[in-house]
């Protein structure tokens, strides 16, 4: 089921990709709800090659203090943790 959910997002991703780019704000919501359906999986390391690029763009647009800035440095935190005390579905 989450595999399904992720294939469907990747999906609608790459068309606003096409069609926009990658760091319109549909794209910016779908990269953030992707990386979030990983993290929420305990997923670490996909979560990490998802959202630490979109980080990186969205304070390039918006600055470090906007809503969508905090909630992915709120999630890279969570990620790092997971990366250094692994557990057992790590």
């Amino acid at each position: 089921m989450v595999t399904d959910a992720l294939a469907q997002l990747r999906e609608v991703l790459d068309v606003v990709r096409t069609a926009d780019s990658d760091v319109s704000e549909e794209a910016l919501e779908l990269r953030h709800d992707i990386g979030m359906l990983l993290l929420a999986h305990r997923r670490t390391a996909e979560p990490k090659e998802v959202v630490e690029p979109l980080y990186q763009d969205v304070v390039l647009i918006s600055g470090p203090d906007g809503e969508l800035a905090v909630e992915n440095r709120r999630a890279l935190a969570a990620i790092r943790l997971g990366l250094d005390n692994p557990g057992p579905e790590a």
